[in-house]
């Protein structure tokens, strides 16, 4: 399975360093590895994953343009959380505190109320700035 999730920030981390984006990255997903996980994580596993770069998703034709990216000059995605429009929603957020939140579709039900909740969740990280992950699970 491959998704997109939107990993947000800490407050204070310097979002020009590309270094601190994936230091806090790794931190963030850091509780949720497969490999790793001797009681399987509620939400979210991977067994491997991405910070995507503006490049990448160029050379795959995913459209970033919608997203307030904070540097022209940062190679990966930053963005401000509180920021986020509607049609940029991924199915998967993680958040500072290590909260992994994600919609709950089903085979034949797609979970309706997930847009509202993760603009909701975006929200109420005002001034936190997050980036995009790529990840295989």
């Amino acid at each position: 399975m491959k998704y997109f999730a939107k990993l947000i920030l800490p407050k204070g981390i310097d979002a020009a360093s590309a270094d601190q984006l994936e230091h806090f990255a790794a931190e963030l997903m850091r509780p949720f590895k497969m490999w790793e996980d001797d009681i399987p994580a509620k939400d979210g596993h991977w067994d491997h994953y991405r910070c995507c770069t503006k490049e990448w998703l160029d050379e795959k034709n995913i459209d970033c343009s919608t997203y307030e990216s904070i540097s022209a000059n940062q190679s990966l995605l930053v963005f401000p959380v509180d920021k986020i429009p509607a049609e940029c929603v991924t199915d998967s957020i993680v958040t500072p505190n290590k909260e992994w939140h994600r919609s709950r579709p089903t085979y034949t039900e797609e979970d309706h109320s997930w847009r509202e909740k993760a603009l909701a969740i975006y929200k109420s990280f005002t001034g936190h700035y997050g980036v995009l992950a790529y990840c295989h699970g």
